[in-house]
């Protein structure tokens, strides 16, 4: 086991913004950014959908989705309801809901398909080491 943190470490809760691009490029400037202005910055964490390894299996290795969650160490948070019906289908998606959707998205396509396959989604909580 590692220490990551004590009391003199800053740690930052990293907030994604609604609809904001989640490029590697602005990740990167995102995180400079905040390692210039915050003193003793060593840890971030985050809770969201976007940190789900599950996202592995419904979107492109590629995308921007993936490479966003494969920053992060993941850790369990509690969550009474993933995060990722509301943030893909909307806020009064839930998971019922979703196999009857009419989904217009690759997203919502590949995530309706993931659940009849018995895929569960989570939301995570993530951390990073600045």
């Amino acid at each position: 086991m590692r220490l990551l943190s004590d009391s003199a470490t800053t740690v930052l809760h990293i907030h994604i913004p609604a609809g904001e691009k989640l490029t590697k490029e602005a990740v990167d400037d995102s995180l400079r950014q905040v390692c210039r202005y915050v003193p003793n910055h060593g840890l971030a964490v985050c809770a969201s959908w976007l940190l789900d390894p599950a996202l592995a299996m419904v979107a492109e290795p590629s995308s921007n989705i993936v490479l966003f969650m494969q920053r992060f160490a993941k850790f369990p948070v509690p969550f009474e309801t993933p995060q990722i019906f509301e943030r893909v289908f909307g806020f009064t998606a839930t998971e019922e809901d979703i196999p009857h959707w009419k989904a217009t998205t690759t997203l919502q396509k590949s995530i309706q398909q993931a659940l009849s396959e018995g895929v569960v989604f989570r939301t995570m909580g993530g951390y990073l080491l600045l």
